[in-house]
């Protein structure tokens, strides 16, 4: 322990520093990529359009079933409970 903190003493070891003038420069040239649809989108489409159908025809057979509550007679309502 005692040469682990006798090493560390003079504090910690430096990088060797580089001359900006010494380094070449760097062409960056920007690449272009086609945009397009994720992968798996077409799938996840097809089913919320089903889940769209599904919730459309609840909707729509509840919505009779309240037309066909109103327009019933009483009598009828009465009797048939």
């Amino acid at each position: 322990m005692r040469d682990i903190v006798r090493d560390l003493s003079h504090g910690p070891a430096r990088l060797p520093s580089v001359h900006p003038d010494d380094q070449a420069p760097r062409v960056v040239e920007p690449t272009t990529t086609p945009l397009r649809l994720p992968a798996g989108i077409a799938l996840i489409n097809k089913m919320c359009e089903a889940a769209d159908a599904q919730d459309r025809a609840a909707k729509m057979e509840t919505l009779a079933r309240v037309e066909i509550a109103r327009l019933r007679p009483k009598s009828l309502c009465t009797t048939m409970s």
